[in-house]
């Protein structure tokens, strides 16, 4: 009985283990989430991503001499023309057509060195590129 009782005890230690880093995981995984995004905004100087917006993907590069953003997502054209409009630095960005697409080539902020949005209007995408080294 004993023994049985202490193999019911290692099971309930090990869930409760498995439990608690599955928990921690998932908390810095969303940490690191939103850091990604802050960093990115911070550096781009952009409006925060609006809550309309589908397909968001981000992702970061880099070592600890440097650090590279992008994001993308797609969102209806007046979402998107609003959020460019409220976007600091888009409105004192250099901007480039290239066929369908608008190319917002931002003063960084943060301390970064590169910050860009592609705007394609055809297909109504953002891509979000920022760098610092």
């Amino acid at each position: 009985m004993a023994a049985q009782y202490r193999v019911k005890k290692r099971t309930l230690v090990g869930l409760g283990l498995v439990v608690v880093i599955g928990c921690g995981v998932v908390a810095f995984r969303w940490h690191n989430y939103r850091s990604m995004i802050s960093a990115t905004l911070e550096w781009t100087r952009l409006a925060p991503f609006p809550d309309e917006v589908t397909d968001f993907q981000i992702s970061t590069t880099g070592s600890m001499f440097s650090r590279a953003f992008r994001a993308s997502f797609k969102a209806e054209p007046a979402v998107i023309d609003s959020w460019l409009e409220k976007s600091p630095g888009v409105q004192d960005a250099e901007i480039e057509e290239r066929g369908t697409t608008v190319i917002y080539k931002i003063k960084p902020g943060g301390g970064a060195q590169h910050a860009e949005v592609k705007h394609d209007r055809r297909t109504n995408s953002v891509r979000v590129y920022t760098y610092w080294s």
